[in-house]
């Protein structure tokens, strides 16, 4: 009787202490996922902040203007229209050769922190200034600049781990002076 009482007690031991290497694996691998998301986070705040310091449209690059008059542009009809974003390779990313937001358009790029390749693909469109969350049938004076930032190597669940960000820029210039 005492043999079946010593073997009872060694399988709830056992399987107590299997419950308890599970548990901590899972809050282990819970803190990598948060650790990897955050530095994708981050990846992105600092292509988004690149992308940020361009100009909100060739036709609104102060830069360009000789002699600076305002509103640098009257109405929507004078910005890009969508069918011409685009245009910049990865290459003028990092050399100043994307002149304005919408040349991100359709561009990916490989960007790496601390030794990891991220790769993050680039959408820019127009929104609608006064509902940034609806699409804008034509030009309009907001754009929405959304990343896809991935490592094919993470994985979560058997997916590639992703992390969509976006920001909308407007532009505000276009009835009176700064």
């Amino acid at each position: 009787m005492h043999l079946i009482y010593a073997i009872l007690a060694i399988l709830l031991v056992g399987l107590f202490s299997m419950n308890m290497h599970r548990s901590m694996h899972h809050t282990q691998n819970s803190m990598v996922v948060n650790e990897v998301v955050t530095q994708l986070t981050g990846a992105g705040y600092d292509v988004l902040d690149l992308i940020g310091r361009q100009p909100f449209d060739e036709n609104t690059d102060e830069s360009k203007q000789t002699p600076l008059t305002y509103p640098v542009i009257g109405n929507t009809g004078q910005l890009t229209p969508k069918a011409d974003f685009g245009g910049c390779t990865a290459l003028a990313v990092w050399t100043s050769g994307c002149d304005d937001l919408d040349d991100f358009d359709g561009l990916t790029i490989e960007v790496d922190v601390d030794g990891f390749q991220y790769e993050t693909s680039i959408a820019v469109g127009y929104v609608d200034p006064l509902d940034p969350d609806s699409p804008s049938g034509g030009n309009s004076y907001a754009k929405e600049v959304t990343l896809t930032i991935s490592n094919p190597y993470l994985l979560i669940g058997g997916q590639p781990m992703e992390v969509d960000l976006s920001r909308v820029y407007t532009y505000n210039r276009h009835t009176s002076s700064p």
